[in-house]
């Protein structure tokens, strides 16, 4: 399955630059695919995978990388981010090239009964919510993409006075 996913990464990689792209591979065959109407502005490929495969894929051509989920960044994350670093200094790419996302489990702990939380969710006051947006931005992720639990307007809310 990773080597159909590398053949068809590089086939859409030049279609999102705008490219006419011929490939022939071990699963795919395309001659002079285009993608129309040309892309107005440049499309972000983003890959998400952990595994030492995946990760040279996205050293090699995306323009950023996402794994997940998480509360506090962990050891686990630690243990991906520089995972990602080797796979990048492997095929001697700037580690700058790419954005770093993760996803963030944050659960509103006014909304979610005690017995009811998950203990892999963050779930701290407010003020402990901001400090955790600080301390990934200072871990060099550029994205974060949260999931809300409870999903509603007083946990946006929240959110949004945490940045």
């Amino acid at each position: 399955r990773v080597s159909r996913f590398e053949e068809s990464v590089q086939i859409l990689s030049g279609l999102l630059d705008g490219e006419t792209v011929s490939f022939s591979g071990r699963f795919h065959h395309v001659e002079g695919a285009r993608l129309l109407p040309r892309p107005a502005r440049p499309i972000p490929l983003l890959i998400a995978g952990n595994g030492p495969r995946m990760l040279q894929i996205t050293a090699k051509h995306a323009d950023a990388w996402n794994t997940a989920w998480y509360a506090m960044p962990d050891e686990q994350l630690h243990a991906r981010l520089a995972a990602l670093d080797a796979a990048l200094a492997d095929v001697d790419r700037d580690p700058s090239s790419i954005r770093r996302t993760v996803g963030v489990w944050v659960e509103d702990p006014g909304l979610i009964p005690e017995q009811d939380r998950d203990p892999d969710a963050f779930a701290g006051s407010t003020g402990e919510l901001t400090r955790l947006l600080a301390t990934y931005n200072e871990l060099g992720i550029d994205d974060l993409i949260v999931g809300l639990t409870p999903m509603s307007i007083q946990s946006l809310e929240r959110l949004a006075a945490a940045r």
